[in-house]
């Protein structure tokens, strides 16, 4: 039982990570990591950026909207 608990906290602690993988894609989140970009996604789905830069915005914006079609 030990191990239910411990996916339970993993999950807490990367279910931001997660959701923004499924919105935007694995690599393009890896790419936010790599950059110190922190994020945090609200209870209603908005998501925060924090150091982001300009141009990697505009990467999500594109992301999101191929994500869309």
């Amino acid at each position: 039982m030990g191990t239910v608990f411990e996916f339970e906290d993993w999950l807490n602690e990367n279910k931001d990570r997660i959701l923004l993988v499924h919105s935007i894609g694995e690599e393009l989140v890896k790419k936010l990591d790599d950059n110190g970009v922190k994020y945090i996604v609200s209870d209603n789905g908005a998501v925060t950026f924090e150091n982001c830069s300009d141009d990697l915005l505009e990467e999500i914006k594109k992301a999101k909207a191929n994500f869309k079609k």
